[in-house]
C-alpha cells in the first residue's frame, strides 16, 4: 500500500481537528497562508521542513509523520533512477555560514534538556518558565559537582565541607560588615544634615534678633529727639 502524501495527511489531520485552512495558517505562522495550505492539500506545492514542523505542532501530530511523508511533487525519473547520486549532490550543494556552523556546534554540545528547549524555540513553541528554571538548576548542580574535588576520603570530604562552610560564613560576615558600614555612613550623613539645619536655623534667629535690636534702637533715638526738641 502506497504511503499517503503530505498534502493528504495535512488535510486529514486538519479536518479531524476541526480547523479551517485559515485557522491552521494563522496558528502555524512561518509565512504560511490559507492559500498555501490549499495548494499543498491539492498536491500543487510543498512546504519546507520548518513549515511542516510548525503545522505538525498545531495539529498535534508527530512532525516526523509529515517530514518523512512522500512529497506532493515527486522527483523526475532521472533523479529517481540514481537516488544515491542525487542525495550526495544535494548534500554537497548544501552550505552554511560560519555563524550557523557555530550554532550547530553549540547545539551538539548541549545536553538533552538544553536541546529540547532549543527545539521548542526553533519550532516557535512557547517555553514553559518551569522548564527553564529546571534547566538552570540542573546546570548549577552540575557546576557544583564539577567544582567538588573527586576521589576524596571520608575525612577529606568532611574537611572540604568544613572549608566550604567556613568560606560561606566569612562571606556572610563580610556582607554583614559592609551593610553595617553603609548604615553607619547613612546615619552620619543624616546627623551632619541635621547639624547643618540647626546651624542655619540658629543663624537665621541671630539675624532676626539683630534686626529687632536695630529697629528698637532707631525708635528710641527718634523718641528722644522728639522729647528734647
Amino acid at each position: 500500500m502506497a504511503a499517503k502524501k503530505v498534502g493528504v495527511l495535512i488535510k486529514e489531520a486538519r479536518t479531524k481537528a476541526g480547523m479551517t485552512q485559515a485557522e491552521l495558517a494563522t496558528r502555524a505562522k512561518n509565512k504560511i497562508t490559507a492559500s498555501d495550505i490549499s495548494k499543498v492539500e491539492r498536491g500543487e506545492k510543498d512546504f519546507t521542513d520548518i513549515q511542516l514542523a510548525a503545522i505538525a505542532r498545531v495539529l498535534g501530530i508527530n512532525r516526523d509523520t509529515l517530514l518523512n511523508a512522500p512529497k506532493n511533487k515527486p522527483s523526475s525519473s532521472t533523479t529517481a533512477a540514481k537516488p544515491a547520486t542525487s542525495s550526495a549532490a544535494a548534500a554537497g550543494s548544501f552550505s552554511i555560514t560560519a555563524a550557523e556552523k557555530k550554532l550547530i556546534e553549540n547545539y551538539r554540545a548541549c545536553n538533552k534538556q538544553a536541546k529540547s528547549l532549543a527545539t521548542k524555540v526553533i519550532n516557535g513553541e512557547k517555553l514553559v518558565p518551569q522548564d527553564v528554571i529546571d534547566y538552570l538548576q540542573s546546570m548549577n548542580a552540575q557546576a557544583a559537582a564539577q567544582s567538588k574535588p573527586q576521589g576524596m576520603t571520608a575525612a577529606q570530604q568532611q574537611a572540604y565541607a568544613q572549608q566550604q562552610a567556613y568560606a560561606q560564613q566569612q562571606a556572610a560576615a563580610q556582607a554583614a560588615a559592609k551593610k553595617q558600614a553603609e548604615e553607619q555612613a547613612r546615619q552620619q550623613a543624616l546627623a551632619e544634615a541635621y547639624a547643618r539645619q540647626q546651624a542655619a536655623q540658629q543663624a537665621a534667629a541671630q539675624q532676626q534678633a539683630a534686626k529687632q535690636q536695630q529697629s528698637q534702637g532707631v525708635d528710641l533715638a527718634s523718641l528722644l529727639s522728639l522729647l528734647f526738641r
